[in-house]
């Protein structure tokens, strides 16, 4: 029953490492300094900083979510066709 138990509260994350870890790190840094940015200045439009923000977000989570949970281990083909589509819906 512990097993169970502490297998229901398991993080769905991805455990990412090497190049997938720094991509994601420099894309989570990019996001908060455009918030900085955008805070200090605001100097994008509401459509534009709304696009922006999408775009950043469905980076960050195709990255650290896993579509499926065979794919938990690295960043698929999938997830990066998902981030790309997702990135050029906003342009």
């Amino acid at each position: 029953m512990g097993e169970e138990k502490q297998k229901a509260f398991e993080p769905k994350t991805r455990k990412l490492e090497g190049q997938t870890l720094k991509a994601f790190n420099i894309f989570a840094a990019l996001f908060a300094g455009f918030y900085l940015y955008t805070a200090g200045f605001g100097i994008f439009s509401t459509e534009s900083h709304r696009a922006m923000y999408l775009a950043f977000t469905f980076v960050l989570c195709f990255m650290a979510y896993p579509a499926a949970k065979r794919f938990k281990e690295k960043v698929t083909a999938l997830d990066y066709a998902l981030i790309v589509f997702g990135v050029a819906s906003m342009l």
